[in-house]
Formats: C-alpha cells, sequence, structure tokens
C-alpha cells in the first residue's frame, strides 16, 4: 500500500449499521456506541481502548454525516465488499501441429534382384 493511504474501513460495520439505514438511525447509532465506549464513562477503557474505540467512531460518522460524503463513501464501500470477478479458467494448450511429410516418389525399388 502506497504510503499515507490508509486500509479501508467499513463505516457501516464500526457504527454497526448498514447502508440502507437513514442518517437519522446512523446518527442514532452513532450517539450509543459514543455513550457506550466514552472514555470519561468508562474507567475500563482506560488504556487507550475506549478512545481508540472513539476515534474511530468518530471517523465513521464524519464519513456518513454528509448526503454527499456518504454517497462517495458508499461508492467505495460497493467496490471494496463487492467480489473480485472470478478469472477466466486456464484455457487448455492447443495441440501440436502435426509435421506434413512430402509424400516419397512411387517408382522402381532401390533394391535390385
Amino acid at each position: 500500500m502506497p504510503d499515507g493511504l490508509k486500509p479501508f474501513v467499513d463505516h457501516y460495520a464500526v457504527l454497526e449499521c448498514s447502508p440502507s439505514n437513514t442518517p437519522e438511525q446512523l446518527k442514532k447509532a452513532y450517539h450509543e456506541k459514543l455513550r457506550q465506549f466514552h472514555p470519561d464513562k468508562r474507567p475500563w477503557s482506560a488504556g487507550g481502548y475506549g478512545q481508540q474505540v472513539t476515534q474511530s467512531l468518530n471517523e465513521a460518522w464524519e464519513a456518513l454525516r454528509f448526503p454527499a460524503l456518504r454517497e462517495a463513501y458508499d461508492v467505495i464501500w460497493h467496490r471494496e465488499k463487492t467480489p473480485a470477478p472470478a478469472p477466466a479458467p486456464p484455457q487448455p494448450p492447443a495441440p501440436p501441429e502435426r509435421e506434413v511429410r512430402e509424400p516419397q516418389p512411387r517408382g522402381r525399388s532401390r533394391r535390385r534382384r
């Protein structure tokens, strides 16, 4: 992967939603997950886990928040989630061409009696 490019992140999976959800449903899922994992609310999240989850939730929300950004993300999401077409099966090798021999002239045989 070239430098500076992040790997594809499924923001719908982060928010536990599907692409068919409405913006209101996405917002509700975002706030519920944020409340669940917010580092200030959960002492067990000390050590960075809650902060990492909150950061990924924020990235997902920013990508899906605005309709234009969401449409652009959906194009990428469909491209990443659609399996690549299977490669064509290998073709069997062509049969070798037969060597065509010149017919031998008929005539007297070389042998003398």
